[in-house]
């Protein structure tokens, strides 16, 4: 999905300060996560790109938010001690390597 944003990620504008705080959101408490998504929305109301920028908060709310199976606890990862998959493919290396 192209929402014609990559050009100003690049330069690193606000659309890149905007991205980056989006993919925090799953290292907040569950409780914190919609409030602060709010907040950015609310926030990206001043900005001139703001139909682009209204398509992605778009996107986040329908796909993460408030998406029908899978809810906001069970994307947080707050208070998780392995937050990625990297532990998971260091382990199947190790076992590919030991067979």
């Amino acid at each position: 999905m192209d929402l014609g944003l990559k050009p100003a990620y690049m330069q690193r504008s606000s659309a890149f300060n905007l991205t980056r705080q989006l993919l925090c959101l799953p290292f907040l408490p569950a409780q914190h996560i919609r409030p602060t998504f709010l907040k950015f929305a609310e926030h990206e109301r001043s900005f001139p790109d703001l139909e682009k920028r209204n398509r992605l908060m778009d996107y986040i709310s329908r796909q993460w938010l408030d998406h029908p199976i899978f809810d906001v606890a069970s994307w947080s990862v707050f208070g998780y001690q392995i937050r990625t998959n990297n532990d998971v493919e260091g382990k199947i290396s190790f076992f590919s390597f030991c067979f």
